[in-house]
């Protein structure tokens, strides 16, 4: 008996420090991007695909093992020609490189109440490293019996880093990335 309520306990302990596991919910979620168009105005696009996880500790507020994954081929600008461009080997390639990835290598409460998420971002064939500000917009049940969180943040990087160079004078170098996440605690 001893040794049954030692091995509970100990379960019980990995649980608690593994965290809950929580998947995105791509339906109610959002990744999109903006860009300078001819230094005048703000291009903006989306990715419609994408698939991402983490863990959350409730107790500590500590997020780990978060990793999302982007459908390149998912992108949309809501202009047919320009997608066909985006999706080309002038930017995105997708068909040489169909995935977009981001896997996190810490996330740290920042002074803000949110949290500074460093990671390596793959993008083009090039790996290289990305930094995300998000903030936890709110948590609760749903409706159908589940339990939610949501999460807001940005990153901004530069596409040449990536080996996307092409017209650079005409849609800026910088890309700024923002993501909406509403997650589903499994």
């Amino acid at each position: 008996m001893r040794l049954f309520v030692s091995l509970m306990i100990a379960i019980a302990s990995f649980s608690i420090l593994a965290g809950e596991s929580y998947k995105v919910d791509p339906v109610h979620s959002m990744i999109l991007f903006s860009v300078k168009h001819l230094n005048v105005s703000y291009a903006y696009g989306q990715f419609t695909e994408f698939e991402g996880a983490f863990q959350y500790d409730a107790e500590t507020g500590q997020l780990s093992d978060m990793q999302v994954k982007i459908n390149a081929n998912s992108v949309t600008t809501q202009h047919a020609k320009r997608d066909k461009h985006i999706k080309s080997v002038d930017f995105f390639d997708v068909m040489q490189f169909p995935d977009i990835s981001f896997k996190a290598k810490s996330a740290t409460k920042n002074d803000k109440g949110g949290y500074t998420i460093n990671g390596d971002m793959t993008l083009h064939g090039v790996t290289k490293p990305a930094t995300f500000e998000i903030e936890e917009v709110g948590s609760g049940n749903d409706p159908w019996g589940g339990f939610r969180r949501g999460f807001h943040g940005t990153a901004t990087i530069k596409r040449s880093d990536f080996d996307m160079s092409f017209l650079l004078e005409g849609v800026s170098d910088e890309v700024k990335i923002i993501v909406s996440l509403e997650t589903v605690k499994q």
